[in-house]
């Protein structure tokens, strides 16, 4: 009995991942936004969610989801019609529903983004990393609201074309400055080709540019939304950032520090 009574003491501590990838990239003529989005759960949902998701896949005889290849019929999505893209979708789907606690991401226009004085820009840097720094604080924020003593691990996609020291200056001071940074224990890149989170949180952070970007453009986007965002929305109490309230020009990045300090 005493040894149960010890055992009764014990607290466990849950870790939570936190995949993420990005879309969209300024001055690219053919994007007007940025997103930095993907998924939060703990491990256990995702040790079951990346074999359930490669099981799709394989139905499918795919070999690595990209929306980029998917949306233009590329790779191993070349000769797909409509139909077998929204029986893909839908085979997917469920998956994400039953193991992901909560999309989350965050996405700025960038228009949105070149308006502001030019000091604020080189202070912030680049879209990719304003959206990267808020996704981290939302999946913080989501962590507190879900677990008293989580600890979150960062996984994000390779990205050539931002320098993974600008990432970890962001998971530096984020663990410095946030009132719950100390959850995060790391933040490494990984390859997607390798990890089925990471394929997923490209595709939310597709659909969230997309969304974005059909809406500053005019478009009824409540009405006319594109299915796989209209089954996250539906399905998943989503956390995704837009720059409105606050305005982007009222925010304040977080002070950069050194890598030794």
């Amino acid at each position: 009995m005493s040894e149960l009574r010890g055992f009764s003491t014990i607290r466990l501590v849950v870790v939570l991942k936190f995949y993420l990838d990005e879309s969209g990239k300024l001055g690219d003529p053919q994007h007007t936004a940025t997103a930095v989005a993907g998924a939060i759960g703990r491990l256990d949902q995702w040790d079951k969610f990346e074999p359930e998701w490669m099981r799709v896949l394989n139905d499918f005889y795919v070999g690595e989801f990209h929306m980029k290849y998917l949306a233009h019929k590329k790779m191993d999505f070349d000769g797909w019609d409509e139909g077998q893209r929204i029986r893909f979708f839908q085979a997917l789907s469920p998956v994400m529903d039953r193991y992901i606690l909560k999309p989350i991401g965050a996405v700025l226009a960038h228009q949105q983004f070149t308006s502001l004085p030019g000091e604020i820009q080189r202070s912030w840097g680049d879209p990719y990393l304003i959206c990267f720094e808020y996704a981290v604080r939302w999946a913080l924020q989501t962590a507190a609201d879900l677990y008293p003593d989580e600890e979150i691990e960062i996984i994000y996609d390779e990205q050539p074309n931002y320098p993974e020291s600008w990432v970890n200056n962001i998971y530096l001071r984020c663990k410095r400055y946030l009132s719950e940074g100390h959850r995060v224990i790391s933040c490494a890149p990984a390859e997607s080709e390798r990890v089925p989170g990471l394929q997923m949180a490209d595709w939310v952070a597709y659909e969230l540019r997309k969304l974005h970007e059909h809406a500053l453009a005019g478009e009824n986007v409540i009405d006319d939304m594109r299915w796989p965002m209209a089954e996250l929305i539906a399905k998943k109490m989503c956390e995704f950032e837009f720059f409105t309230d606050p305005p982007l020009a009222e925010l304040e990045p977080l002070p950069r520090i050194s890598y030794t300090s």
